[in-house]
């Protein structure tokens, strides 16, 4: 007869697997790599609940055991997820630390003498790790936990707006599957009430999702902010196209002009070459030039980072292709600039295309 704890951990890991198609829902459409990230972790998650609970169903002690081995691709994938949703750079340091948590844990668990049978109060019977399996175990929850809340909090801080509401519900979820899970297994409440952990995980990790997913500009939120793109044409310093993420009216005067005053000093006068980045104390500004066209971008942006680069160079590749296609039309549609909305519009669409969670502009 299957009892609760097997009836918990297989129903426990339905919000798992709907965790995973949400997420794959939302990385379809711009097959972004941190969803996919996500996605592969709480597909490990889910593999570890399930043999759990067909661990008890069956009372089989190896799968009891081999459940702990999609642990490593868990550890790997919540630690690269992390590291690049808070610096948009993988930290090699950290990723090894999960990763050796990881292997001992799958060491431990195959040592003969740490897995031992339990009956529950209500006569029910199933099996639990003790000494090394069950000390590496809490290591392991002991890391995430202490990652993922510090990475919940850190995304509530820096989100303002619509967006700060998400960023505490997606708190809320890793609450419920890292601190109240870990305390549960800390004080050995799973060896009263049968299952009991599987429950605050499993809905919190769906809740996490559920948040993350209907606003994945939530994941952005901290390696850099968006402030303003702008395409400036080189012979005359015109701006002929913006978008504005922050709304504070830059002046396109003084930015093409200061462009071209550094540029006369660093490129005439010094013989430095073509500006690239012009760094402040709390931002930057990038240049990339728009080749063969004559124009050239210009971002102003809080910090430099890869998601950064890899945006701009699909935004300029696309801009590139439109222009010469206008020009085998024999128009010259970049030069309408702000001046045809039709125009605002067509790159505003790059701009979303590119940049899919940074937060837009409507366009009124």
């Amino acid at each position: 007869m299957v009892g609760l704890e097997a009836i918990l951990k297989l129903v426990a890991s339905l919000p798992l697997l709907v965790s995973i198609v949400l997420y794959n829902i939302e990385w379809r459409k711009y097959r972004d790599e941190l969803l996919l990230f996500l996605q592969f972790a709480w597909s490990s998650l889910y593999l570890i609940v399930f043999i759990d609970g067909l661990s008890v169903v069956f009372q089989s002690e190896f799968l009891f055991r081999a459940k702990v081995i999609p642990v490593f691709p868990l550890m790997l994938f919540l630690e690269i997820s992390m590291s690049k949703i808070m610096t948009d750079r993988i930290n090699s340091v950290r990723i090894a630390v999960a990763a050796s948590l990881a292997v001992f844990n799958i060491y431990t668990a195959f040592i003969p003498e740490n897995v031992d049978s339990l009956i529950y109060s209500n006569g029910e019977t199933s099996l639990r790790a003790v000494g090394s399996f069950r000390t590496s175990f809490l290591m392991m929850t002991g890391w995430i936990s202490l990652t993922y809340l510090y990475y919940g909090i850190m995304l509530y801080k820096n989100t303002s707006g619509d967006l700060k509401k998400y960023a505490l519900g997606n708190l809320v979820g890793i609450f419920m599957y890292t601190v109240v899970a870990f305390l549960i297994y800390a004080f050995h409440l799973n060896w009263i009430i049968p299952g009991v952990q599987i429950i605050p995980m499993g809905l919190g990790v769906l809740v996490s999702s559920y948040f993350i997913t209907k606003r994945p500009e939530l994941l952005y939120s901290m390696p850099f902010k968006m402030q303003s793109l702008m395409i400036i044409q080189k012979s005359s310093g015109n701006m002929i196209y913006s978008y504005d993420w922050s709304q504070n009216d830059v002046n396109p005067i003084h930015i093409a002009s200061l462009l071209e005053s550094i540029s006369l000093f660093g490129e005439n006068t010094m013989g430095m070459g073509r500006i690239n980045l012009i760094s402040f104390e709390n931002g930057m500004i990038l240049l990339r030039p728009l080749l063969n066209t004559g124009f050239y971008i210009v971002v102003i942006c809080s910090s430099y980072s890869p998601s950064l680069a890899r945006g701009l160079e699909r935004f300029s590749q696309q801009v590139i292709d439109d222009y010469q296609k206008s020009l085998l039309k024999g128009g010259e549609q970049l030069n309408a600039g702000l001046l045809n909305r039709a125009n605002y519009v067509h790159y505003s669409e790059f701009i979303k295309s590119s940049f899919p969670y940074i937060p837009t502009v409507d366009v009124n």
